[in-house]
């Protein structure tokens, strides 16, 4: 041990480069070297919380009052997430109107900025977070959101972010002031041009009028942003041509469930400005975008969810221009693919047809795509089925790592007892078959097949996770406190609520 205390700070620097926060904390215990210089890559990992809500007040008053008696300590915190629900009652105004502005000015480290917003909000609270934390020198994240269902927002002045350092911006939420919420967002962005990070989701609702995208660029801009991912989610009304003076850089896009427009001059105009997008998530197929994708090559994620609303006779020309066509031309760059088809042509679900579109993918590491509940039921055979072909294809990938697999059963017109009874026995039919390639093919490198399977007593269209290892079986249970496996998709964020 005193050998490891005396390591030179570059090594220790470079060796918890490995750690999870979990190690980062212990390892920090080994002496006071190891203490000093771990210190920022430490709280780099965790996050601190306050929670401010009506009836648990206290918290976060006592973490206010840490914060302005340690003012040296808090200024080490990077990352913090507020949750505010604070209804307009005279204690919280006694309690929280002299310590709050004061309390979130000392942290003067801090980075990265997650807040949940709820429209219970007193105004005031918002103001003096929002005013706190915008005079803070060292921000470049801010992540601000709400349920799904919450009501319209009050205004919230973005524009208070004037000190230029935002690079990451992100904006989940619908605001009553429709407008302020555009003039404010459009300020920030003038005043941040080193955002490269855009990502804005607008809660669809049926009686909303969309949001214009290009008016938050409507101001005059010094310079053109160097926007590197961009996502849109939600009732914007897209028309990136207008913007695309700020699109020159961008690696990342997403754009879902977004207002229905002719966003084909979007791509022949990436296409004509030769901007070549790595990473695509979209909810819209058209010929203009299969167009700009056979332009180039060096793609490396594609995520495509196939409405039902398109015609059946376009669906499947489209279908047969992207497996044909299109994904041979990023064979050698491919590394995520989904393909989510939702009640639409068959042939935008993996079969026979089309798996030979993911041959010599080299780089491919993760593939979803929906298997359609005529092909799981074509036949019974655990050598020719649709997934034991499937998995023996792509077992040869040598980089692939995860395979998804998700079956569409329909809702069958006998009703919804049909319809079950179906789904249950599609279920078994695939799990017969992945235990038996799993005895088959033991020596295959490890590779996790997920098979997304229907709730027991729920809609068909609903899904949860059973992971089934070739060489091991880990089941998640219906019941989710009963899980024997974990989520595919958790995430671990490191935290703490102790007193700073």
């Amino acid at each position: 041990m005193d050998n490891m205390g005396n390591l030179c700070v570059e090594l220790i620097l470079y060796l918890i480069r490995w750690l999870d926060s979990k190690d980062l904390k212990n390892i920090r215990l080994v002496n006071k070297n190891f203490s000093d210089t771990t210190e920022h890559a430490f709280w780099s990992t965790q996050t601190v919380r306050i929670i401010m809500r009506e009836e648990s007040l206290e918290p976060g008053i006592r973490k206010f009052e840490d914060f302005r008696n340690n003012i040296v300590s808090a200024g080490k915190i990077q990352r913090l997430k507020i949750t505010s629900s604070v209804k307009d009652t005279e204690a919280a105004v006694r309690l929280l109107e002299a310590g709050l502005p004061e309390a979130l000015c000392t942290l003067q480290g801090l980075r990265a900025i997650r807040w949940k917003v709820t429209s219970d909000d007193l105004p005031w609270i918002q103001g003096a977070i929002l005013q706190s934390l915008a005079s803070l020198p060292l921000v470049t994240k801010l992540f601000l959101y709400t349920n799904r269902e919450e009501k319209q927002l009050p205004p919230i002045s973005f524009d208070l972010f004037r000190n230029g350092k935002l690079e990451e911006l992100s904006v989940s939420a619908r605001f009553a002031d429709r407008k302020h919420y555009i003039s404010s967002l459009s300020k920030l962005l003038v005043q941040n041009p080193n955002i490269a990070l855009l990502h804005l989701h607008a809660h669809n609702h049926e009686d909303q009028i969309p949001l214009r995208f290009k008016d938050l660029f409507s101001t005059s801009f010094p310079q053109p942003l160097q926007l590197k991912s961009l996502s849109v989610h939600g009732s914007w009304l897209i028309e990136f041509p207008h913007v695309i003076t700020h699109l020159q850089s961008l690696s990342s896009l997403e754009i879902f469930d977004c207002q229905r427009n002719n966003d084909s001059d979007f791509w022949g105009t990436l296409q004509t400005q030769k901007v070549h997008i790595r990473h695509i998530s979209t909810s819209r197929i058209h010929d203009e975008l299969l167009d700009y994708l056979s332009s180039f090559s060096g793609l490396k994620t594609l995520r495509i969810s196939v409405p039902s609303v398109l015609f059946h006779e376009t669906a499947g020309r489209l279908a047969q221009r992207l497996y044909g066509q299109v994904l041979s031309k990023h064979r050698s760059t491919l590394r995520n693919v989904v393909i989510h088809p939702f009640l639409t042509s068959r042939t935008w679900y993996i079969g026979s047809w089309n798996m030979n579109a993911f041959d010599n993918c080299s780089q491919l590491r993760s593939l979803r795509v929906r298997i359609h509940e005529e092909n799981i039921f074509e036949s019974s055979d655990l050598e020719t089925h649709v997934v034991a072909v499937l998995v023996r294809r792509v077992s040869a990938l040598p980089a692939l790592r995860t395979l998804r697999l998700e079956p569409q059963y329909l809702f069958h017109s006998h009703g919804y007892a049909r319809s079950m009874t179906r789904s249950r026995e599609g279920t078994a039919l695939v799990e017969n078959i992945l235990q038996n390639m799993k005895l088959a093919l033991t020596e295959l490198p490890r590779m996790k097949v997920v098979h997304m399977k229907p709730y027991a007593h729920a809609e068909p269209a609903r899904y949860l996770l059973e992971m089934v290892h070739l060489g091991e079986v880990r089941l998640r249970s219906e019941n989710p406190t009963e899980s024997t496996g974990s989520s595919l998709a958790s995430t671990t964020e490191a935290s703490t609520d102790v007193a700073v």
